[in-house]
């Protein structure tokens, strides 16, 4: 009744070509684990003024695109910059 039927052209080219060798290269040093530690930029009161007045509102992401860090230490640097008197945080960040 049933029986194999006859197998497609493309999978009869593949079973009739022989498989590339793989080599593998060796030598590649993997590694884990690996830390890397970044630090929130130092900025004194004019360094601020130079890079937050021109800006329309000052958050968190459009701080950390102008500055190229990511968001939590563009965080962490508006918040220092808080408690250092530089900005003051009236329904967001206002330089002073």
């Amino acid at each position: 009744m049933g029986g194999q039927k006859k197998k497609t052209i493309s999978k009869s080219e593949k079973k009739n070509k022989p498989e590339p060798i793989k080599i593998e290269k060796k030598g590649k040093i993997k590694h884990k684990n690996l830390r890397t530690t970044t630090t929130i930029p130092e900025m004194d009161a004019s360094e601020a003024a130079k890079t937050f007045v021109p800006m329309k509102a000052i958050t968190i992401y459009s701080t950390a695109k102008t500055l190229s860090i990511s968001a939590s230490l563009a965080n962490a640097l508006l918040r220092d910059l808080e408690t250092n008197k530089i900005l003051e945080k009236i329904g967001g960040y206002i330089v002073n």
